[in-house]
């Protein structure tokens, strides 16, 4: 899972441990807030230390519109009450499921094309946990995973990791996105706890659309 520390101005530990200043001058002004992903659930759209703004919504009871699978939606879990990000990939009435790590939207697969792998530091993430990776690697040195490019059914395109051939979730049931509710993924999809784990295995389940608090904006730069 991907949990984010909220600030509009941080200084924060990145995945090096160098110190950086990260700052969101628009973020001062109540339409935009600032986040630090703390866990590699995102990565490779927002690795671990990734300083990036969210465009603030409120889709319960107002005129803005229900964020388009593919996006990068923010909102707040529905137990511990602390917010998170994850991709959103289907809305109320959609079905989803996984057969052998594919995707698969209303009985249709997205496609998935593999392209050069994803390397990043074996280094403790803001949580304090180590990156997963398919392989024996030491301290301080470098993992490569496999990386794909996904489009959904409606055309969204976007980059996901693949650490294990096999993983626990590489098979699912068949899910139905209940009314007013949506349904997320991590894009490091062997290593996030979203919508194929319940909220009682401590995933997120499906999302409240209520609990939806903004779109990704943009990367921040220190």
């Amino acid at each position: 899972m991907i949990r984010l520390a909220t600030v509009c101005l941080l200084l924060f530990a990145s995945p090096t441990n160098a110190r950086e200043l990260c700052l969101c001058v628009k973020c001062l002004f109540g339409a935009f807030s600032h986040h630090v992903a703390v866990s590699d659930a995102m990565s490779p759209a927002l690795p671990t230390g990734t300083c990036f703004s969210v465009a603030s919504v409120a889709v319960s009871g107002s005129s803005s519109p229900l964020p388009d699978p593919g996006q990068i939606i923010a909102f707040t879990d529905q137990v511990k009450g602390q917010l998170y990000v994850f991709r959103m990939v289907a809305r109320p009435g959609q079905t989803v499921q996984m057969q052998d790590g594919t995707l698969v939207i209303d009985g249709e697969p997205a496609l998935r094309r593999q392209i050069d792998d994803f390397t990043y530091p074996m280094v403790p993430n803001l949580a304090g946990g180590l990156p997963r990776c398919s392989t024996s690697v030491p301290d301080g040195g470098t993992c490569a995973t496999s990386r794909f490019v996904e489009t959904l059914p409606n055309g969204a395109t976007y980059e996901v990791l693949k650490i294990d051939a096999e993983a626990v979730a590489d098979q699912t049931e068949v899910f139905t996105v209940p009314e007013c509710h949506v349904f997320v993924l991590g894009d490091n999809r062997d290593n996030s706890n979203d919508s194929r784990f319940s909220l009682e295995a401590g995933g997120r389940g499906f999302v409240p659309i209520d609990n939806i608090t903004g779109t990704f904006d943009t990367i921040l730069s220190p």
